[in-house]
């Protein structure tokens, strides 16, 4: 796979949300991004994007939450 430019990241927000592809503007439960992961991972995958709002706007992540969803998601 090779990584998405970011005309082509902005294409695909664009489509929305559907089965295999949701968007979060954050997590604070690790108990919720384990089961976002496992819905995807049951019904034979898809793209979660953290740092979108549900309307499909750009809500962005600062670095320290980027350092607590690593966190979140190696523990």
């Amino acid at each position: 796979n090779k990584p998405l430019t970011e005309a082509a990241l902005l294409e695909r927000i664009a489509l929305g949300e559907h089965s295999r592809q949701q968007f979060k503007r954050s997590f604070h439960s690790p108990d919720a991004l384990a089961a976002e992961l496992v819905a995807f991972s049951n019904s034979g995958g898809g793209t979660l994007f953290i740092g979108v709002n549900d309307d499909g706007s750009m809500a962005g992540l600062d670095a320290a939450e980027v350092r607590r969803l690593n966190q979140m998601l190696g523990n």
